[in-house]
């Protein structure tokens, strides 16, 4: 595993630590992370990024800061979408992005106890808001008991996931319904 972004040469000057952010390229990784978040009582709190994608590059410094100010009630984590695929070599229907609904960059997922529990999804959003969006849906799950938002295949709604009749895709009648919504969505 490696650890997030190099700090900017601002951060550097001030003398800051990076800031402890994971970032992953394996499906094997984030499942440890979900354990490892449902074991020390945190959120799990992943962004879904590609390297040509603006608005993720414009978010970083704000998703890095959050990181920072969170450290005691979160694990950080950037996945590059493109990436993973190449690493576990299965993109496509079948893949990682697909069975945690991740359609768009960037996806900030929210994750407690294994279950996805919020997301903002895509550049749909004024970016200005994004840290206190963010930090919304974390403040709320914090204090708010673990309810899917919808089936995923990872995780704990995995073998539900796996299950479902129509082949997979997972997706539950709850929050704000189908896929392909951008803003922020939660349970």
């Amino acid at each position: 595993m490696m650890w997030g972004f190099l700090p900017s040469g601002e951060e550097m000057r001030e003398g800051l630590p990076p800031p402890p952010v994971i970032e992953i390229s394996t499906e094997d990784e984030l499942e440890s992370l979900l354990t490892r978040g449902r074991f020390v009582n945190k959120l799990v709190v992943v962004d879904w990024y590609a390297s040509w994608c603006r608005t993720c590059f414009f978010l970083e410094p704000r998703f890095q800061k959050l990181a920072r100010s969170l450290l005691d009630e979160c694990i950080f984590v950037k996945v590059d979408g493109l990436v993973l695929e190449y690493n576990d070599g299965k993109a496509g229907p079948g893949g990682l992005k697909k069975r945690v609904g991740v359609s768009k960059y960037p996806t900030f997922q929210v994750w407690k106890e294994r279950v996805l529990v919020a997301e903002i999804i895509g550049g749909d959003f004024e970016p200005r808001q994004f840290e206190k969006n963010l930090q919304g849906l974390i403040d709320m799950w914090l204090e708010r008991k673990a309810e899917p938002l919808r089936m995923v295949g990872v995780g704990a709604t995995k073998k539900a996931f796996d299950g479902n009749i129509d082949g997979g895709g997972g997706w539950n009648t709850g929050g704000e319904g189908g896929k392909g919504h951008g803003g922020s969505r939660s349970a």
